[in-house]
C-alpha cells in the first residue's frame, strides 16, 4: 500500500494522470484476482474470444495474459506449499499432457542436432504455384501448447466447485454472444452474390475465430450447444423462449457462414 501510495503521488505530481490512473486498475485487479481467482479465469477466457484495445493487451512478454498466467502460478505455488496438498499434480489428466510437454521439450532441445537446419531445406507449393521454404513452426507450436497446459491447470485448480464451473460456462457463453450483432450487422452490408455472408465477422478488424468461417461456425454450434444446456438445467420458460431465439439466430449463421 505504502509503495503504491508513493507511486500515485508521484505520477500525479509529475502530471502523469494516465499513469496513475494504470496504477489504480492494476492494483485494484490484483487485489481482487487474489481474493477471487476464477476472476483471472474468466478474463483469460475473454481475451482467447474477444478483442481487447492494444492497451490492454500489452506487447512483447508484458502482456495482460502473461501477468495473469504469473500470477495465478504463484498464488498456486503458496497454496501448495501452505496446505501441503499438491493434488493438481496426482490428476491423471494432468500427469499425460505433463509427460507429453516433457516428451516436447526434449525433441526441441534434441531435433538440430538430429535433423539440423531441416525446415530450411524444404520447400512448399502454395495455391499460386509459388514454391517457397516450409516454416520453422516449432517454437510457435511449443509456445500454444505450453500455455493451453498451463491454462488446464489453472482452469482444473481454480474452479473447484459447480458454482465456478458454472460460471465458467455462463462466461464463455457470454463470449460468444458477443459476436451475434456483428455477425447480423455484416451479414446485411456485406454479403456475397450467392447468398453467402463473407468471414469479415469481427469486433473492429476481428481477430482468430472471428475472421473465419469455419471457426466461426464452429463457436456458433458452440454456443448452441451451451445455450441448449442451460435451458436444460435452468427450466425456466423465459430462459428456454430467449435460448431458441438465440439458437436459431446462430444456426442461421451456421449455414450463411460459408463453411465447408
Amino acid at each position: 500500500t505504502l509503495v503504491l501510495g508513493l507511486a500515485l503521488g508521484s505520477s500525479a505530481y509529475l502530471g502523469q494522470a494516465k499513469v496513475s490512473l494504470a496504477l489504480i486498475i492494476a492494483s485494484s485487479g490484483f487485489f481482487l484476482i487474489l481474493a477471487r481467482p476464477i476472476i483471472a479465469i474468466i478474463v483469460l477466457i475473454s481475451t482467447m474470444l474477444l478483442t481487447y484495445p492494444d492497451v490492454l493487451t500489452g506487447s512483447g512478454l508484458l502482456t495482460i495474459n502473461n501477468l495473469l498466467g504469473t500470477l495465478l502460478i504463484l498464488m498456486m505455488l503458496v497454496k501448495i506449499h501452505l496446505k501441503h496438498d499438491a493434488w493438481i499434480v496426482h490428476q491423471r489428466e494432468i500427469q499425460i499432457l505433463a509427460l507429453l510437454f516433457v516428451v516436447l521439450l526434449f525433441l526441441t532441445f534434441t531435433a538440430e542436432a538430429i535433423l539440423p537446419k531441416v525446415a530450411n531445406t524444404l520447400v512448399t507449393e502454395t495455391r499460386s504455384g509459388v514454391f517457397r521454404p516450409v516454416r520453422d513452426l516449432t517454437s510457435v507450436r511449443f509456445k500454444d501448447f505450453f500455455s493451453r497446459f498451463a491454462f488446464l491447470v489453472f482452469l482444473v485448480y481454480f474452479t473447484p466447485t459447480k458454482k465456478h464451473v458454472k460460471l465458467i460456462m455462463l462466461s464463455l457463453l457470454a463470449c460468444i454472444l458477443v459476436a451475434l450483432p456483428a455477425a447480423f450487422a455484416n451479414l446485411a452490408s456485406d454479403i456475397t452474390n450467392d447468398g453467402r455472408v463473407t468471414a469479415g465477422f469481427g469486433i473492429g478488424g476481428g481477430s482468430g475465430w472471428l475472421s473465419n468461417e469455419n471457426r466461426f461456425a464452429f463457436m456458433c454450434l458452440l454456443g448452441m450447444s451451451m445455450l441448449f444446456y442451460f435451458t436444460a438445467i435452468a427450466k425456466n420458460r423465459l430462459i428456454s423462449l430467449l435460448s431458441i431465439l438465440l439458437m436459431v439466430g446462430f444456426a442461421a449463421l451456421i449455414f450463411l457462414s460459408g463453411s465447408r
